[in-house]
C-alpha cells in the first residue's frame, strides 16, 4: 500500500505509482468518494463537459427529449465515464 504524508499546508504528494495508474498530470482534479466503512475511493475527476458532450451525442440520435429522459441519459453517461476512468481506458 502506498502512503503520503500531509504537510503543514494540508497538501500531499501522490506517490508516482499511484499517479501513473490514475494517469494524473499537473492540474488534473482528483475526486474523493467516501465509502460506508469510512474509507475513500480516489479517482481522476472527469470534466463535466466530456460527459455533457457524450450525452448530447446520445440525445441527438433520438426524437425530441423530455427533461426526465435527458436526466437519465446524462446519468448513464456519467456512470459510463466513471467506469471507463476507473478501468483506466
Amino acid at each position: 500500500m502506498d502512503t503520503a504524508k500531509l504537510t503543514s499546508k494540508s497538501q500531499i504528494t501522490i506517490p508516482r505509482e499511484v499517479r501513473e495508474k490514475l494517469r494524473l498530470d499537473r492540474g488534473d482534479r482528483i475526486a474523493f468518494e467516501p465509502t460506508a466503512d469510512g474509507r475513500f475511493i480516489v479517482a481522476k475527476d472527469a470534466p463535466i463537459r466530456k460527459s455533457d458532450g457524450a450525452a448530447r451525442k446520445r440525445l441527438s440520435k433520438t426524437s425530441p427529449v423530455k427533461p426526465m429522459d435527458m436526466a437519465a441519459v446524462i446519468s448513464r453517461t456519467v456512470q459510463d465515464d466513471d467506469l471507463r476512468i476507473r478501468q483506466g481506458k
